[in-house]
């Protein structure tokens, strides 16, 4: 359209002209920056067919196996030692303690033993506790008997009860600081 057909067309027509341009560009902004969902309406109701004889029995498609390789880089071993502390504590003199058996093991042979050392403390005196657990076998069906470990309050800790009572009583019961307690 140019300007002069413009001038021309009658006012319902140029209004009539303008709705239609303007819906067209509602339409389009709702393409561009409406909502976007994917909607399936099915054209066939699910009641229509829920007591249906023939649909009872649904057919399972087969599933395609798909075998997956791939390689995989195994970590290396790291280089950390583990726990050292006991290890600088050779200087202390040793307790050992021998952890009776729950059952009779007279008539078995003892095999070896597990010695767990632990960091113990008696007042203005530190030491190392070792709790020897004998190992023994049964010579009629060959099983391996191990006296139970000692209770501990926390697992794998290095410091035995007599010393983790001695740094909770000397902070909060004392109201020491731990760079005291340390210098002790």
């Amino acid at each position: 359209m140019t300007i002069s057909d413009i001038n021309k067309l009658s006012r319902e027509e140029l209004t009539e002209s303008y709705m239609v341009l303007f819906d067209q560009y509602s339409q389009l902004q709702r393409l561009v920056f409406g909502q976007r969902r994917e909607r399936f309406i099915s054209e066939s109701s699910p009641l229509a067919n829920l007591f249906d004889q023939n649909n009872l029995i649904s057919k399972v498609p087969e599933q395609q196996k798909e075998t997956i390789a791939y390689e995989r880089n195994k970590p290396q071993k790291s280089n950390h030692k583990g726990r050292q502390l006991l290890a600088q504590c050779t200087h202390l003199p040793v307790e050992q303690q021998i952890l009776p058996m729950q059952q009779d093991v007279s008539s078995m042979t003892c095999i070896g033993q597990i010695v767990q050392e632990k960091l113990a403390f008696k007042p203005a005196k530190l030491y190392v506790k070792h709790y020897v657990r004998n190992k023994y076998v049964d010579p009629t069906d060959g099983k391996i008997i191990i006296a139970d470990p000692v209770a501990e309050p926390i697992s794998k800790c290095e410091a035995d009860v007599s010393l983790l009572n001695f740094i909770l009583v000397s902070k909060f019961a004392y109201h020491l600081p731990e760079y005291r307690i340390i210098e002790m």
